[in-house]
């Protein structure tokens, strides 16, 4: 049976249960039943909730009031803050140091934090943090694009991503970035990102923009602002989160996954140390 997720949404529970309506219609009486003590798994829902539920295809009813801000607007400028000093993270992630990292931009002068404003962060939940971050300021460039699929040459190549419940360190994840403006041709620096899987512990990292860089000098600044800067921010400061858990049941065709609370990679390493995970 698949694990109640924590971190499921209200949109995202409606959008569950829509799966599950469709089976939940043509399932026989026993089928219901194993279908009903799935739901109430990974939503948290009691039965009789989820009965009166399936009645009709699940949707969510707009709400009669409009929820209010409840907290101040240098709250939100605080946030803004606090998101940009993370690398505009998730919430979930963001949540999980948004405190400690006030409190280290307080002592910095690059904050300052009324009692009010202390007392909204140390409350805020994640799916509070939801709200407010989407109405937060996003540079456009943080935007993903969407995957490219592999070519043809690329399938080619005998490669695999390390299985995701790996516990042991040391399983690195390898990519290259390639610092060559608009071509190719000639000498030019490559970056080499290796992330430890059990950790999340990264080592170098690129950062700058797609302009070229093709001297020793350059090669050097870059070393220099990996080892100093980049690596013990992505590695001491900022968090991240490891899948622990993945159930496929026969029925839905919903993968629900299970998530560590946001860690950084050291604390992740010191809690390996000490405590190894077996798989």
């Amino acid at each position: 049976m698949a694990k109640s997720t924590s971190c499921m949404t209200i949109d995202e529970r409606y959008a569950y249960l829509q799966i599950q309506y469709e089976c939940y219609c043509r399932a026989t009486k026993p089928e219901k039943n194993w279908l009903l003590d799935e739901m109430m798994a990974v939503t948290g829902l009691t039965r009789n909730h989820l009965i009166e539920l399936l009645q009709h295809p699940p949707k969510r009813q707009a709400r009669q009031q409009q929820r209010h801000n409840s907290y101040a607007a240098a709250t939100d400028a605080a946030l803004q803050v606090l998101w940009e000093a993370q690398n505009y993270i998730g919430a979930e992630r963001l949540q999980a140091v948004l405190w400690p990292t006030a409190q280290a931009l307080e002592r910095a002068g690059e904050l300052t934090l009324t009692p009010q404003v202390r007392s909204d962060l140390q409350q805020l939940s994640v799916s509070t943090l939801h709200r407010h971050l989407r109405q937060q300021a996003t540079p456009a460039n943080r935007r993903r694009a969407a995957a490219a699929r592999l070519n043809t040459l690329q399938r080619a190549v005998p490669a695999r991503p390390i299985p995701w419940n790996t516990t042991e360190p040391g399983h690195l994840e390898l990519d290259t970035v390639l610092h060559c403006g608009a071509t190719t041709a000639g000498e030019y620096v490559l970056t080499v990102t290796l992330v430890d899987v059990a950790t999340g512990w990264t080592q170098l990292r690129a950062w700058l923009g797609d302009r070229r860089l093709d001297t020793v000098a350059q090669t050097r600044y870059l070393n220099t602002l990996y080892s100093d800067w980049l690596c013990p921010y992505f590695n001491l400061i900022q968090p991240c989160m490891r899948q622990i858990d993945k159930q496929v049941p026969p029925l839905p065709p919903l993968i629900p996954y299970g998530c560590a609370a946001a860690t950084t990679p050291y604390s992740a390493s010191v809690t390996l140390v000490r405590h190894p995970r077996t798989p």
